[in-house]
């Protein structure tokens, strides 16, 4: 018969050495230098052990916030067609500056306008759903001005509300 006290009785881990545990993140994805620090400050590491890590990281390359938002701008535009704002919020959450997130996004954009991107995505969008209010709503998550909304939805709807 199994015994349920035998496998609540586990060994306890010994402690992982913080480049191995350093090392063992950014084999599974790249990360920035804020997310590899907030995750091993979740893990109890010290701080100073931290900041001296990740300087040597970025001294070695294999911490580049710059490389890394043009990279997940550049991925985000080709997945689905969003604003500057949108784009720069997602880098904002994988804690990239402002100004790298700003630039990236600029650079995302290289010959594109906000207009034709926000086109792309109306008749994506248009696609899933033709509720106006739906689609405004989507329209506005992907981060579009208002203003620039009502130019497109203006082109593409007639006042009653359908498609011209």
């Amino acid at each position: 018969m199994y015994d349920f006290e035998q496998r609540r009785r586990r060994k306890p881990r010994k402690p992982v050495l913080i480049t191995e545990k350093a090392a063992d993140l950014l084999a599974r994805r790249r990360l920035s230098r804020g997310e590899l620090q907030r995750k091993l400050l979740q893990r109890k590491y010290d701080e100073a052990e931290i900041e001296e890590l990740l300087d040597r990281y970025e001294d070695l390359g294999f911490l580049n916030d710059k490389e890394l938002a043009f990279d997940r701008a550049r991925y985000i535009l080709e997945a689905k067609p969003v604003s500057r704002k949108y784009i720069i919020y997602e880098l904002r959450r994988a804690l990239i500056s402002l100004d790298i997130a700003e630039a990236a996004a600029e650079a995302a954009y290289t010959g594109f306008t906000e207009e034709e991107i926000a086109v792309k995505a109306f008749k994506r969008e248009f696609n899933k759903t033709k509720d106006k209010e739906k689609l405004w709503r989507r329209m506005q998550r992907l981060g579009f001005a208002s203003e620039l909304l009502r130019d497109i939805f203006g082109r593409y709807f007639s006042d009653d509300g359908m498609i011209d």
